[in-house]
């Protein structure tokens, strides 16, 4: 889950190159946003997930 705190200036690249090992962050509208990496197999699941979706018969 993301949490923001408001800061007296806008994110820049800086600052997401300056996330800890672990975390990710986009900015979106002048806002950072952070959230842990998902793991492997969270990963995989939405891969297979979305392979599948592709494989309906449309």
């Amino acid at each position: 889950m993301s949490t923001t705190h408001p800061s007296p200036r806008a994110p820049t690249l800086a600052d997401l190159d300056a996330l800890p090992p672990g975390v990710v962050g986009e900015i979106i509208e002048g806002v950072l946003y952070t959230m842990t990496k998902p793991r492997m197999w969270h990963q995989r699941t939405g891969t297979r997930i979305g392979s599948d979706l592709v494989k309906q018969p449309k």
